[in-house]
């Protein structure tokens, strides 16, 4: 008798196949259900697109370890802020609540009290009442708070730690603000202009929160670097800098402390380039008719967008498809009356 043979395993391309099968056919059961059909439709694309600069996954890594070490400090400092000041409101709860305590031990008096007995017993316990009086003054005392112990205390007042935050701007509206400032104003050297921008473009899902960057960085001058990241970035940037999330980033001129952060992301990526803006500072006529000289058609671009559209059906149960096949069936040997055109069979009949 035959053993049975060993069952081959799937490799992983077929497994991949068949999961993207699975998912067309899911979704085609889906529109199914909802009296839907998919359509492709072409629409005419803009040529006028911006080519971001290309980074492999090794240079992203590097230039993103390379930021956050120099903002770490600024997380630390701000994870340490935190931490004490969770200490100091834990400890004042716990002062309270042995203050509210011990106020309420003394005003509570016993519910027994030994009774004196002899001449020197009665003595003695009013001795005690009269100075118990003299020390208290005739009120309850409430005990006395220690001061609060100073725990962890800081080594310096973070002035040091959050030095990096002078030189960078952070967020998307600061820095498309000074981008924009950049543009209308004459091409001069300031400190407060940028010079590199970091934007963790694979981690937002909406390109038109960011789709203005590339060109206000491109108008602000040749000198402006602009350097996307992968997926995954916005989480480190955060994490470095104690804060919930980060979309942007830009680093200001004049800023020697990220010199050599520049200097890396310069031998990686070139300035953005687009050719068929003009910058501010270019607006003399020779520059216009040289550019104009120079200008080039770019192909045309055609985007296929998939999309869905309801099934239509008619009275008679056909759809739309099956009636122009029909009325092109219909059409073949045509003779014009004024009721509409009619088939060379139906002439045959009517002339019969």
């Amino acid at each position: 008798m035959n053993s049975p043979r060993p069952q081959r395993k799937s490799r992983p391309s077929h497994a991949r196949a068949l999961t993207q099968e699975a998912l067309i056919a899911d979704e085609e059961n889906v529109l199914r259900d909802q009296k839907r059909r998919t359509v492709f439709k072409h629409v005419f694309d803009s040529p006028f697109q911006f080519e971001w600069p290309a980074l492999s996954t090794e240079d992203n890594e590097e230039i993103l370890q390379a930021l956050c070490r120099l903002l770490t400090s600024v997380g630390e400092h701000r994870q340490g802020q935190c931490e004490r000041r969770k200490e100091d409101v834990a400890h004042k709860i716990i002062a309270r609540k042995q203050s509210r305590a011990a106020i309420l031990a003394a005003a509570v008096k016993p519910a027994t009290q030994e009774v004196p007995q002899t001449l020197d017993e009665l003595e003695a316990a009013m001795k005690k009442k009269k100075k118990r009086k003299g020390m208290s003054g005739g009120a309850i005392e409430a005990p006395e708070v220690l001061p609060k112990p100073l725990l962890n205390p800081p080594i310096d007042t973070g002035i040091e730690a959050l030095a990096p935050l002078q030189d960078i701007v952070l967020g998307i509206n600061k820095v498309t603000r000074i981008l924009e400032d950049s543009c209308t104003t004459a091409q001069t050297f300031t400190a407060s202009q940028l010079r590199l921008v970091f934007l963790c473009s694979g981690d937002v899902p909406v390109s038109h929160l960011y789709a203005h960057i590339p060109t206000l960085t491109y108008l602000a001058g040749d000198n402006v670097l602009l350097c996307p990241f992968a997926k995954g970035a916005e989480a480190a940037l955060a994490t470095a800098l104690g804060i919930k999330r980060l979309t942007i980033l830009g680093i200001k001129n004049d800023t020697p402390r990220f010199d050599d952060l520049c200097a890396l992301v310069a031998s990686r990526i070139s300035p953005p380039n687009i050719p068929w803006l003009q910058r501010p500072s270019n607006t003399n006529s020779g520059t216009t008719k040289s550019i104009a000289r120079s200008a080039t058609y770019y192909p045309l671009r055609i985007k296929t967008v998939k999309t869905s559209a309801p099934i239509t059906q008619r009275k008679n149960g056909r759809t739309p498809k099956h009636q122009h096949a029909q009325r092109q069936n219909a059409t073949t040997g045509p003779i014009g009356n004024s009721k509409g055109l009619i088939s060379t069979k139906d002439r045959d009949n009517a002339g019969g």
